[in-house]
């Protein structure tokens, strides 16, 4: 049994006094570990500071007291780690927490003085439940829940979906991940890591920990009644008996959400309207001054705000004219979950060429939105921007050649152009000529040629459909993918020159479900491929393409 040195009652000090030589020692190097971060009323955990280094005196300046929380010191200890080559050197100090009653509590961070440098510990979060009595009373110990950020929205604008684990009575020693992935049809899904604190919820008088597995951004494409969410994940759960504890592994199914995607209203939209959804507003670096003709001005253009940043379209120019040559770049972007809205951050690059002198008014670059809370168009728009060019325009000038008794002899522009074009002429003439020979032999050749075509067109059917297959009994789903795109893309060639709607339709739709796994981030599982397969041979029965038969 652990003894305990000093029990913390409010305020304690301790001085430690160490042998070893002086070193620095900065607040960044300790490490603090809670051994559980959930835990039930009378339970205790581990709290731990791991001090490196080679300190003379450690001394607590304040060890913080949590009302609900009993925190006692527990001992120390001098510790050598070899961790992945490097070997750690220093002390360990332990203190003991225990749960007075339940409630989601904050740790503050403790804070030392080592060899006379004041540091302190990172803060940390504890979760208390009321205990569950009875492991046999009937209680469904292991809920999922799935939440959504809107569960209306407009076409175009973001939707945060959140995946979460409630569990009770329980140790949950590892997650394998997602097994089946959500269900996003009519959506681009995009995985996103966000930190999300454990908390509590009681359900029928009984308490859960709630933990945070999963995060996903949703951005509608289509219109409707739509649904999202859904798929499973594979847990280990640590089942205490006996001398070793077991694990068992319990597959955990999440629900289906409904969303409601309203489409964008056609009154008032602007004509470079590109769909962007959100509120944004625009800043620039652009600086009034001259330029000289054919020089570069360039303009760093940000956008920022809430929104669609997910396929944030390119601002435009405001009055586009021949006076002034535009380039622009983009920039990777910046997508920030802050609470339920998507904010972030994008930056483009505009560089401007003037090629006539005067005054270049290009007015000024904006990007028109939908607001969904004002469910109006609005615009982010820059400074106006206008250049002052200087310089002239060069103009052609006749060459002229001097001879020793200063006769000159001007050369026009127009001369070479003449006889530029008559040598032009000789030689499209004699290609021509050569030409006409080479028809007469292509056509001896044409019908061989066109069986032939016919016949690699079979060959490379056949071979996609048998590396399709291939691919598929060594579960290569990146493979098949690839394979299946290209076989899509022959049907609805064929189906849509036999005017074949019904069979037309269901190969737009599996194009679809395949664009979902290639570009939308999802995985696809063995059976899954099996399915695919076996729904382009019906088709193709049912078709009878030229290509195959």
């Amino acid at each position: 049994m652990r003894e305990f040195i000093l029990k913390n009652t409010g305020r304690i000090y301790l001085i430690l006094s160490l042998f070893f030589a002086s070193s620095l020692l900065y607040a960044s190097d300790i490490t603090t570990e809670l051994a559980d971060r959930r835990i039930e009323v009378g339970e205790t955990t581990k709290l731990s500071f791991q001090i490196p280094g080679n300190s003379t005196a450690i001394k607590p300046v304040k060890i913080p007291s949590v009302k609900g929380l009993e925190i006692d010191y527990s001992g120390m200890q001098m510790a050598y780690r070899n961790i992945n080559g490097n070997v750690w050197r220093g002390i360990i100090l332990d203190f003991t927490v225990t749960a007075l009653r339940k409630g989601k509590f904050i740790i503050p961070p403790f804070v030392f003085t080592v060899s006379g440098k004041r540091v302190k510990s990172q803060k940390v979060t504890l979760i208390v439940t009321k205990p569950v009595y009875g492991r046999n009373d009937g209680i469904r110990r292991l809920k999922t829940e799935v939440l959504l950020s809107e569960n209306k929205v407009y076409a175009g604008e973001p939707l945060i979906l959140r995946y979460y684990m409630l569990s009770t009575g329980l140790r949950v020693a590892g997650i394998e991940g997602m097994e089946k992935n959500p269900v996003s049809k009519g959506f681009i899904l995009k995985n996103y890591d966000e930190a999300v604190d454990d908390d509590i919820k009681t359900i029928d008088g009984v308490d859960f920990f709630k933990s945070h597995l999963f995060t996903f951004l949703l951005l509608p494409i289509e219109t409707g009644m739509l649904k999202a969410g859904g798929g499973t994940v594979i847990v280990s759960i640590d089942m205490p008996g006996g001398f070793f504890n077991m694990y068992r592994q319990k597959r955990l199914t999440f629900d289906m959400l409904n969303i409601e995607v309203m489409p964008l209203p056609q009154k008032d939209k602007p004509l470079n309207f590109k769909g962007d959804v959100g509120e944004f507003n625009i800043t620039d670096d652009f600086r009034d001054g001259d330029i000289r003709i054919y020089d570069e001005k360039k303009i760093n253009i940000t956008v920022k705000g809430r929104g669609n940043f997910l396929t944030l379209s390119r601002p435009v120019i405001e009055n586009e004219n021949d006076k002034v040559k535009v380039i622009a770049e983009d920039s990777e972007g910046l997508i920030k979950v802050e609470g339920n809205s998507i904010v972030g951050e994008k930056r483009f690059v505009f560089t401007l060429i003037p090629e006539n002198p005067g005054v270049a008014d290009v007015g000024r670059i904006i990007l028109n939105y939908f607001n969904p809370d004002t469910r109006r168009y609005e615009t982010a728009a820059s400074k106006r921007i206008v250049l002052n060019v200087k310089g002239e325009v060069k103009k052609e000038r006749s060459l002229q050649f001097k001879s020793d008794e200063s006769n000159e002899y001007e050369i026009r522009p127009y001369y070479f152009i003449i006889a530029l074009s008559i040598a032009a002429g000789i030689i499209i003439v004699f290609v021509l000529r050569e030409r006409r020979k080479l028809r007469t032999i292509a056509d001896k050749k044409r019908g061989a040629d066109k069986k032939r075509t016919g016949n690699d067109e079979k060959v490379n059917f056949r071979n996609i459909m048998a590396d399709m297959e291939n691919v598929l009994s060594r579960n290569d789903s990146g493979a098949f993918i690839n394979y299946a795109h290209r076989l899509l893309n022959y049907l609805e060639k064929d189906i849509a020159q036999k005017n074949n709607s019904s069979s037309l339709e269901k190969v737009i739709k599996l194009k679809e479900e395949i664009y979902q796994y290639r570009y939308g981030g999802g995985r696809i599982d063995k059976s899954e491929m099996e399915m695919i397969l076996n729904e382009i041979n019906s088709i193709i029965e049912l078709h009878k393409m030229n290509l195959l038969f």
